[in-house]
This record gives structure tokens, sequence and C-alpha cells, in this order.
């Protein structure tokens, strides 16, 4: 008959009766084992029984006890210790890999499965899921398991208020854990038909800030299946599913922004392109329009007998081109902030000299190396200015019809510097060597506008400098 616990020896050391049994019929000298036994005042007792057995003819049995209780407990401890580490060993190395998932996607949905996934190498379950709670409603974000229980399409469509999951709403919205070892015994628990198969039950909100914005859920279809134990391991997995959670809606929410800005630049630049176009349809029409003045100034002009009439028309029509020159180059370039200077001057310069008034062999040459591009409302006024002395240089400087005249230009840091050069025969002693000179009375009002400066000197001919602050 096996002995009760409530015995002085325990069931568990019958065994080492049926050995000691054993070894007399075996004619041996020796044997030992553990039993556990308890005092009269109930203390359990583990005891090192050796039994010795000098022969089976005189019936003599020397049995020996000692404790070992402590040694027992010891080595309980360190298995219990060493079990616990290997444990937390492979709870550490599931953690490792959720983080992983989480570095390594940003997908809301594919995370979440991530985590189910790894939630299961260290806590068994028949189905999981994780809900989001929206509008005090819990929605099923991602589920496994229910497939085998034909229970997939009931949990995909199932969005159930929170006030109608049980009592699961309190501990939810205190932020517990709930664990249930037989929910069919559970007054609380609430029973579908499609999900009846869930016997135990263990969840524990998903919480953000303070603030509760899912539920993670595991489920088995045998009783008693969670622990305390489980409900620990499980925190570390509802904090990750938070941080995925958070990061994905940071994520959408920049993509959503990115899309927005996109749109916006799109907008924007649809804006200034027909912007742009319509600047460029106006200096095209204010070019026309320039062209047209001229024309109407030739056709009057040749019916003009007076040379000296004719000069003043001439002259007219090419402080008309000068301008009209500005809006051609921004039109033709593609560029409507900036005209290339270089290109300006050298059509200024070639208009100048096909004049009809003048029969002079002059030759210009243009000595521009930098790159040089100035803005129309600097250029209009600077053109004009260059147009007046330029004309007057072709008109006065060479009575005898041949010379030089040299432009340079380079642009400084803080001004652009033109320079004009003929090899005339220079200003004349009885002019006062101001701006306002003979001929060049327009130059003072243009040099104002630009708040530039110029100067004139004498020196093998005549040597004209314009100082033009930028912008």
């Amino acid at each position: 008959k096996a002995l009760d616990k409530g015995q002085i020896l325990s069931k568990e050391s019958i065994p080492v009766f049926y050995t000691i049994f054993s070894a007399m019929m075996d004619n041996k000298f020796y044997c030992e084992g553990e039993i556990t036994t308890y005092t009269l005042t109930g203390k359990k007792l583990n005891l090192l029984m050796t039994a010795y057995l000098p022969g089976r003819n005189n019936g003599n049995i020397l049995i020996s006890m000692m404790d070992i209780s402590e040694r027992k407990h010891r080595e309980d401890s360190l298995e219990y210790t060493v079990q616990k580490t290997a444990e937390q060993n492979k709870t550490n190395r599931v953690l490792q890999s959720t983080i992983l998932s989480l570095s390594s996607s940003l997908d809301k949905t594919e995370i979440l499965n991530s985590i189910l996934t790894e939630v299961k190498k260290i806590i068994p379950y028949s189905c999981a899921d994780i809900r989001l709670l929206e509008d005090n409603n819990l929605r099923v974000a991602v589920s496994t398991g229910y497939e085998d229980f034909n229970a997939l399409d009931f949990i995909k469509n199932n969005s159930i208020k929170l006030d109608q999951f049980g009592d699961a709403e309190e501990y939810i919205k205190n932020g517990k854990i709930q664990i249930l070892a037989d929910t069919h015994n559970y007054p609380g628990w609430r029973i579908f038909k499609e999900t009846s198969f869930i016997k135990s039950f263990i969840g524990l909100p998903i919480i953000w800030n303070d603030k509760t914005i899912g539920m993670l859920s595991l489920n088995s279809d045998k009783t008693g299946t969670y622990s305390t134990d489980d409900s620990d391991n499980l925190k570390l997995f509802a904090h990750a599913a938070s941080i995925a959670l958070q990061n994905s809606d940071l994520y959408t929410q920049t993509i959503e922004e990115n899309q927005k800005r996109i749109k916006s630049e799109a907008l924007i630049t649809k804006s200034l392109n027909e912007k742009k176009i319509l600047l460029k349809e106006i200096h095209h029409r204010v070019k026309n329009n320039l062209s047209l003045i001229i024309s109407l100034i030739n056709l009057q002009r040749d019916i003009i007998i007076n040379s000296t009439d004719s000069a003043i028309f001439e002259k007219l029509k090419q402080r008309i081109y000068a301008i009209s020159l500005v809006h051609e180059k921004l039109y033709s370039s593609g560029n409507l902030a900036n005209v290339y200077f270089k290109s300006y001057i050298t059509d200024l310069s070639q208009s100048i000299m096909s004049s009809a008034i003048f029969n002079n062999k002059i030759d210009i040459i243009i000595d521009i190396k930098d790159k040089i591009e100035i803005e129309p409302d600097i250029l209009i006024p600077l053109g004009l200015l260059i147009n007046e002395i330029l004309f007057n240089s072709v008109k006065h400087a060479f009575p005898e019809g041949q010379g030089l005249i040299s432009i340079t230009a380079e642009s400084e840091k803080d001004f652009y510097k033109i320079i004009l050069k003929d090899n005339g025969i220079g200003m004349s002693k009885s002019r006062n060597t101001t701006v306002n000179l003979s001929g060049l009375d327009l130059v003072d009002s243009l040099i104002s506008q630009i708040s530039g400066t110029i100067s004139f000197l004498n020196k093998h001919g005549t040597i004209s400098t314009i100082t033009v602050p930028k912008k």
C-alpha cells in the first residue's frame, strides 16, 4: 500500500526499500537512496539512507540516515536558477529578434505579425491577436491561429465596443493584465459561438504616453495555460507593439506630409512656369512694340531731307533699340532674371555701326572675359548710357572716318566696371569734363538711376569709366 503524504514516510520513498530488498537478494554488501519523510510536526526532511548488508544468513542489516535537506534545497535552487536562466536567455533572444523587426520595417501590419510570431516562441497559444482602440471600439489589426478553428472570417470582421468586451474594459482602461484560467467558468467572459473553443486567456493593454491605444491577447483551447510569469514576458511585447504602432504612425504622417509637400511644390512649379511663360510673352510683346516704333521712325526718317533732322531720328531709334534689345535677350535666353552682358553689348555695337548715317570705317573690340549677367533694372539704363557714349564717339571722335573703339567690363565684388576707349581726337578743351558734356545730356539722368558714377579722361583719345553697384 502506498503511503500518503500525511504519514511519516512519503510514497516517493517506497522505491528505496525495493532497492534494499533487491540488493539483499543479489548478495550485495551495500546500497543507498534518498527518501522524503516528515516529522510529527509536519516538517519535511530529505534523508540519505544507507543500508549495510553483512550477510543474509544472520539477518542483520545496518541502516544509517543522514539529513540532506539543506543540500537538497541548494540543489533544487540551483536547478531552478539554471532553468530560469535558460528561460530568460531564450526570452532575450526572442526580444532581440523582435527589436530587429522593429528596426527593419515601418509597415504596421508586418511588425505586429512579427510580434505575434515571436511571442509564440516563449508563450504558447492557440490563437492570438492585437487589437487597436479606435473611438472606444476594439478592432482586430492582426491575428493568427484563428484559421485553425474556422474563426478567421469572424475575427477579421470583429469590431466590438469596449463596454461589450466582458469585464476586459476595466482591465484595459486601468492598464492591468487579465489572466483567465477557465473562461467558460468565468462570469465576466463573453462567449461567442465562433470563439467558444477558447478555454484560457491572457490579455494586456498596449499603452503609449499613459494612454491605452490597443490590446495584446493570447488564447488557448486548454484551461490553465497562463501564469503571472507569462504576463511579465508579455509586457515586453506589448511595449514593442506600442513602439511599432507609434513609429508606423509617425512614418505614415511623414509620408502624407511629404506627399502634400510634393503636391504643393508641383503647384508652385506649375504656377512659376505659367508666370515664366507669361513674363516671356510680355517681353516678347514689348520688344515687338518697340520694334514697331523703330519701324515708324524709319518711315519718318526716310522722308526727311535734312541730314541734321535725320541724325536726330537715327539717335532716337538707336535709344529705343537699346531698350528693345534687353527684352529680346530676356525672351530668347530663357533666363528671365538676367541678361548676358557680352552678348548684349555685341549686338548693341553692331546696331550702331550699321546705322544709315555713318559711313565710317571704325572697328569696335569687345574684351569681356567674365561671364557677366546683369538684371534688367540695371541693364536698361546702363545700355542707354553706353549707347550714348558709343553713338557720340562714332559721330564726333573720328573726323577722318577711321578709328578704334574698345569695350571692357569686369565684375568686382560689389560693382560692375565698364571702360570704353577710343583713339579719336579726344574731348575739346572747351567742353566741361563733367557728365553734362555736349551731346551727352542724358548721361547724368541715366547714371543717377543706377546710383553709379562716370568719369572721362583725355588720353590718346577718350576714356569713359562707368562703375555700377550691384543690387
